[in-house]
């Protein structure tokens, strides 16, 4: 599969050691015993909760970049089974966040995130604290879709530095009109109602890729699953045209097969 062949690429290694870097900073030491980690899993009312979630529900554990239990309705939306995730951690995450996104997420998004926490920690207001930001997906059929990540702290240790968090995950594609990424800190008011306290938005530079829009005309109907003689029939040009723009595609993109094509296209806000 594609998405194995990405895990392996060194640039999202590389991407990951960034990651890993901002946790190691912020994120706690502690590690919590694998009882004390069922605990968090296995309560028959927040698994029955679960059958009946629209969201995406995530624990993540902080130290170990990693899920301590993410639901099985992720695969409903991107097309990825829950195990890849708890295999893979948060190199799984990674490897399906749009590369234009990547930058922002772990060098912009994860700090802000982890610095509101350890502020909030430090007053003791910390598990009023929600953390919400937005983000494009890439899906295991080659589709995006824009979700809304909500984050809330479960543990600190001593230090006041994250253990584990909640986290609620929700397709925002139908509503999401732009192409930026928002950042909101909310906390609770003496009403114990969330209120925004910060916000921020980061727009998304996307890196034009070396296909003539010809090439990208082509790449579009297969997308739509048209076959070489029909998209030479659309185009008014030669099947062997068609075979000439898929093959320059391909070398041009520097991938091994069209699926992989349209992925890299659409992460780049090509399609």
């Amino acid at each position: 599969m594609f998405i194995e062949d990405k895990i392996s690429h060194p640039s999202y290694y590389k991407q990951f050691e960034d990651l890993s870097g901002v946790l190691s900073r912020y994120a706690s030491s502690e590690d919590f015993s694998e009882e004390k980690r069922s605990a968090l899993i296995y309560n028959a009312d927040f698994l029955n909760f679960l059958k009946y979630s629209p969201a995406i529900i995530a624990l993540i554990d902080f130290k170990r970049a990693g899920y301590v239990f993410i639901s099985d309705n992720v695969e409903e939306h991107w097309g990825y089974k829950a195990e890849e995730f708890i295999r893979l951690g948060l190199v799984k995450t990674i490897t399906i966040f749009p590369v234009s996104q990547n930058e922002i997420i772990i060098n912009k998004i994860f700090p802000l995130m982890f610095e509101s926490f350890e502020k909030y920690a430090v007053t003791g207001d910390v598990f009023n604290v929600r953390i919400s930001y937005n983000t494009k997906m890439l899906r295991a059929d080659g589709s995006e879709g824009w979700y809304l990540h909500q984050v809330k702290i479960l543990h600190i240790d001593e230090n006041n530095k994250p253990l584990f968090g909640f986290k609620l995950i929700s397709d925002i594609s139908d509503f999401k009109k732009d192409d930026a990424i928002d950042f909101v800190i909310s906390k609770k008011n003496e009403a114990g109602v969330f209120k925004k306290v910060y916000s921020c938005t980061f727009v998304t530079q996307k890196k034009v890729l070396p296909i003539s829009i010809r090439e990208v005309e082509v790449l579009a109907l297969i997308g739509e699953g048209n076959s070489s003689k029909q998209i030479a029939a659309i185009l008014y040009i030669s099947e062997h045209t068609v075979f000439n723009h898929r093959k320059n595609i391909l070398k041009r993109l520097e991938v091994k097969t069209i699926g992989e094509a349209l992925k890299k296209a659409m992460a780049h806000g090509i399609l």
